[in-house]
This record gives C-alpha cells, structure tokens and sequence, in this order.
C-alpha cells in the first residue's frame, strides 16, 4: 500500500488458521502492527536501497487513528 507522500507501508494483524474446511480463523484484537517506510517510495533506485525498506519499530494502531484518511489502497 502507499501514502498520498509516496511513503510505502505494511499493515500486521497476528491471525491463526486452525481449519480449512471450514475455513476457521482466529484474529488477536489485542495489537496491530503499522510499518512505514522512512523515504518517499520511487521507481526502484539501486543506489539508495534504503528507500525499499520498512523500519522494524511500530505505532499501536490506536495512535494514528487520524492518519488513516491519507492511505491509498
């Protein structure tokens, strides 16, 4: 997914599949994990590498509630 600034991030939620059929799926309500990339996100550069990855530090989704309306799906 991207930002409106051109910033790439990825959303976490801790599921488990515990059956197929039927299809059976457990979701942990307790965290979500929103990851954002430090740079704009642009054709791919193999100079500055850096621009392609998400950081490992997270925000609790309840922090950023407001943020959401600049997500571009």
């Amino acid at each position: 997914m991207k930002i409106k600034d051109s910033r790439k991030f990825d959303v976490g939620i801790y599921t488990v599949i515990t059956s197929v059929l039927p299809l059976r799926v457990y979701i942990y309500e307790g965290d979500v994990l929103l990851r954002f990339c430090s740079k704009n996100y642009e054709p791919f550069d193999a100079e500055d590498i850096s621009k392609y990855v998400v950081g490992d530090d997270y925000v609790p989704a309840w922090e950023v509630s407001g943020s959401l309306a600049f997500v571009q799906c």
